[in-house]
């Protein structure tokens, strides 16, 4: 790629006072402009927290003004400082210590950020806050003393979402560019996991008469109307339990907003003594965060004490062992940081609260589950129900990351050998040996953790009975002893039908590739006549550089997939293997890919957008797990946990490059990404598969709670996207949404439910109350710039058990 001249730089940053852009614009083989697609919002006073890390931005093509449509903050563009400055009229260049004056017309002028659709969202959380008070003082005593914890928690993260009005936030020695975007209601949503431990907590307390809808439901076998599951005798308290996670989820919330205070005072501090903000080596930022968690560890831990020995523990985490809350504290602020390292650009600060919060929370439940088995009356501080499918859930998904936390050492290992260039290895012959034995490694490795501590450990907390023989007996205990296999076989099915379908595009796709909007002949490597080599200039460098491509890394790998001559030619090889050529062309795809959003075409006569794509498989979500939550609750609750594992796996092999399966997975999975999934990791379909097991997780007795992360994902946010795109002319503010999609999403639902309640496969509810829901969970959606499969369930779940939806 060639580079543009500093007039092509002031053009492109011309088209809004938003967009900063490099002076070294590069452009493509057409002459346009390219630019970062990191789709950062610029906020007031971030002029010093650009990334200086180009390698793991991707392009997009920057398109004439007046093709986007309305111009809107939520589309500025974030880079590196160190290329582009406009402070004090001056631009600094690359590579250049001097600097020189840029007139006053040709300085992009300062514009006012609209915060109409942050305060909307604030009013918003606000209000469910004040309801959630409200019911709590109205409670019994144990759980009226959790008010304080939600008081405090909902005012200091209030202060966080005004910091960040002012200035993007960020958490402790984690530059903001570390996260996906700055939006200014990110702090907000750090608030939601409180807000549904709460409401669990209050479904479930002696006032509640009848329970509400998210009590544990009836577990057994043979009883009508129940999970088909076997329960555990261990002898709980519901209300205990409860507590104790809602203590959980507000001590994280609070080291969170603890994290963002104290980063945003530092850097005033910085700004006023005239210190310039700059990322710090890896090795010294290690060790200061980690200090700085473990004194917060330690001053959470003695807060506690204090309050316990002056008679006032009720006030702040009684529900909560004093050992807990240190762990707590320590292995959430330590999960902070390796999601903002090893997924960066992936979450915002909402998301990357919940994902790290449901982490921590899964974890502490499997520790206390196993010391109930040595101390019984640990069985208190149970979050769930005690059954066979909440083990399954955690030797799955606790059981999986604990197999990349102790084989981590291979997978960086993968990665470094396939990220780095093949020139530059000590031993480039053996390169792909090298890869084999790692990978060879790696899955004997987890097989032996899988035989050798988690199936062991599961069948120990199932009273000592052999784990793969009582999951062979389970899979007889549906409604008939033939449905989940039956189960499993339409799942098959559609999921095969679903695979050829993709697999047409992907076919077409090694013909045609899209850049942006220009669609491209992929070259065909043939063998050279004359040396009777392949002429396979690029190839090397794309199977050399796996790495590069599929886990986003250094313009090494990536940058250079058509420079080099291939290894293979060198050696006399003429036909390359389906996985070379899938790591080919996904390295090609990855280092030019186009714009997200836009249509990508298949050729001639397919074309199919990002967003069609994505909304295929929102749909076969409805049509599997609609029919299996409905009939068969307690084996959805398994399957959801085996497939988010087998999720996790995928994510290891393809992040990691890991041979043979590694390069392939990522050139299927680029196909579907969007510009939320701007980062290192691709999180969609764990979020969607999540999004749709949230009401199954929290083990709600409400059906339509169990249906509506499905409902909202399949088909409220599906039809909210096509009516916006094809009918949409009032946007929300700030936002590529629109109002006619938000009333779009309102009618699908109340339809859909309304078609499931005819077949009896929801209960019975009044229509009203379900519409007020509704409209709120259209609102979220409409209004919310995180990532709609994980904000969407969650807010719903929230929403049916503070509105009763009963028909009574």
């Amino acid at each position: 790629m060639t580079k543009a001249s500093d007039s092509d730089a002031s053009t492109v940053g011309a088209r809004s006072p938003y967009h900063r852009i490099r002076s070294s614009t590069r452009v493509n083989s057409q002459g346009i402009p390219l630019m970062p697609a990191r789709g950062a919002h610029v906020l007031p006073g971030d002029s010093d927290h650009y990334d200086d890390e180009a390698s793991s931005e991707t392009l997009i093509q920057a398109r004439p003004r007046g093709q986007h449509g309305p111009t809107h903050a939520l589309h500025h563009m974030d880079v590196d400082s160190e290329d582009t400055s406009f402070i004090q009229g001056k631009r600094r260049t690359r590579g250049s210590s001097r600097t020189r004056s840029v007139p006053a017309t040709s300085r992009p002028s300062p514009a006012p950020t609209s915060i109409i659709r942050p305060l909307l969202e604030c009013a918003l959380f606000v209000t469910a806050w004040m309801v959630v008070l409200g019911r709590l003082l109205r409670s019994t005593p144990d759980v009226r003393d959790k008010a304080f914890e939600m008081l405090v928690v909902g005012m200091v993260l209030l202060v966080c979402f005004f910091l960040h009005l002012q200035h993007a936030c960020t958490i402790w020695v984690t530059r903001v560019t570390y996260l996906r975007k700055a939006d200014p209601s990110d702090p907000l949503y750090v608030f939601l996991l409180p807000l549904v431990a709460c409401a669990q907590l209050l479904d479930v307390a002696p006032t509640t008469q009848p329970p509400g809808p998210l009590a544990p439901p009836r577990m057994g076998l043979g009883m009508k109307g129940a999970w088909r599951v076997e329960r555990l005798p261990e002898q709980t308290d519901p209300v205990q339990g409860r507590s104790t996670l809602l203590d959980l989820h507000v001590l994280c919330a609070l080291i969170l907003g603890i994290h963002i205070c104290v980063s945003s005072c530092v850097r005033a501090y910085c700004k006023r003594r005239a210190h310039h903000w700059k990322s710090l080596p890896p090795g010294k930022s290690f060790l200061i965060f980690h200090a700085f968690a473990l004194i917060l560890s330690s001053v959470c831990m003695s807060v506690q004490i204090v309050c316990r020995a002056t008679g006032h523990a009720h006030w702040l985490l009684a529900s909560m062992p004093t050992w807990m809350t240190f762990t707590t504290a320590l292995l959430f602020q330590n999960q902070l940081y390796m999601v903002t390292r090893v997924a960066r650009q992936n979450c915002t600060l909402g998301e990357l609260s919940i994902i790290c919060a449901v982490g921590t929370a899964l974890f502490h439940e499997a520790v206390i589950v196993t010391m109930a088995r040595l101390v019984p009356p640990y069985a208190k501080y149970f979050f769930r129900e005690p059954s066979a499918i909440m083990y399954c859930q955690l030797a799955l998904i606790v059981g999986m990351f604990l197999i990349g936390y102790v084989l981590s050492p291979l997978l960086v290992l993968s990665r470094n050998l396939a990220q780095r260039p093949t020139h530059r290895l000590r031993w480039p012959l053996k390169r792909n040996l090298h890869r084999r034995l790692l990978a060879l490694a790696f899955f004997v490795f987890s097989l032996a953790l899988v035989l050798g501590v988690l199936a062991p450990w599961l069948g120990w907390q199932l009273r000592k009975r052999s784990a793969w023989f009582y999951l062979a007996r389970f899979m007889l205990q549906g409604p008939y002893w033939w449905f989940r296999f039956a189960l499993l076989a339409y799942w098959g099915a559609l999921c095969n039908i679903a695979l050829l379908s993709i697999q047409l595009m992907v076919n077409r796709m090694w013909q045609y590739a899209t850049v942006g909007d220009q669609v491209k002949k992929q070259p065909r490597y043939r063998p050279n006549s004359g040396s009777g080599t392949s002429n396979a200039s690029g190839v090397a460098s794309g199977i050399s550089s796996v790495g590069s491509s599929a886990i986003g890394g250094s313009g090494a790998g990536a940058g250079s997939s058509h420079g080099r001559i291939s290894q293979m030619s060198m050696h006399g090889r003429t036909a390359l293997t389906a996985t070379e050529r899938a790591s080919t062309l996904a390295a090609t795809q990855f280092s030019e890919r186009g714009e997200q959003e836009e249509s990508t075409s298949l050729g001639p006569r397919v074309a199919v957008s990002v967003n069609g794509r994505r909304k295929f498989f929102h749909a076969l979500a409805v049509l599997l797990f609609v029919p299996g939550i409905a009939w068969d609750p307690a084996f959805m609750h398994l399957a959801f946990s085996g497939a988010l594992a087998v999720f996790v796996l995928c994510e290891y092999l393809r992040y990691c490059a890991v041979y043979p399966v590694g390069a392939t997975l990522h050139f299927f999975l680029s196909q579907f990404l969007d510009s939320k999934d701007s980062g290192l990791v691709i999180l969609s379909h764990g979020y969607l598969l999540s999004g749709c097991a949230a009401g199954l997780w929290v083990e709600s007795q409400s059906r339509i709670t169990q249906q509506l992360g499905v409902l909202a994902l399949g088909v409220g946010d599906a039809v909210a996207s096509i009516v916006g795109r094809q009918y949409g002319r009032i946007h929300w503010p700030l936002s590529n949404k629109t109002v006619e999609g938000t009333f779009g999403f309102v009618a699908s639902m109340i339809t859909s439910v309304t078609f499931l309640r005819i077949f009896g496969l929801v209960e019975a509810f009044r229509m009203v109350p379900f519409t007020v829901v509704m409209v709120l969970l259209a609102m979220v959606e409409g209004l919310s710039e995180q990532n709609d499969n994980i904000v969407l369930p969650l807010s719903g779940i929230f929403l049916t058990s503070m509105i009763p939806l009963g028909s009574s």
